[in-house]
């Protein structure tokens, strides 16, 4: 995705990373944001599955969220994918952590934070299985 780009790894563990990506002037429905996210993941992520695709727990209708797990090179790892698009903007989230871990908290929060204009309690995603 073209435009401004956020990334963060934890210092703790290497393996945990985050990144947020916006793009201006988009005009992509959720829909297509979410067939294109697909695509792309399993065309880059060789090998990738696709666990889990489904509205944004935190605010469903406004954000969408896919959850993959690793392919061959990234056999061991989770990748959870938020996406939105408000007035023309598209913003994407990646949150990349191994799959023997659970979710980082912090990380779940940011995702949220990115996709959702507003969430009440804490946020939290289904498990990742696969």
């Amino acid at each position: 995705m073209q435009g401004k780009t956020t990334a963060w790894i934890d210092p703790k563990d290497p393996q945990e990373r985050y990144a947020i990506a916006s793009n201006a002037n988009a005009s992509e429905t959720l829909a297509e944001m979410g067939a294109k996210i697909t695509v792309d993941t399993l065309l880059r992520d060789k090998g990738s599955k696709l666990l889990r695709a489904m509205p944004y727990p935190g605010c469903p209708g406004e954000a969408g969220l896919q959850t993959f797990k690793g392919g061959a090179a990234q056999r061991n790892e989770i990748f959870r994918i938020a996406y939105t698009q408000w007035n023309g903007t598209e913003v994407t989230a990646v949150y990349r952590r191994p799959a023997s871990a659970n979710d980082d908290p912090a990380a779940v929060d940011a995702l949220t934070r990115a996709v959702c204009s507003g969430v009440s309690g804490s946020a939290t995603l289904p498990p990742a299985r696969g």
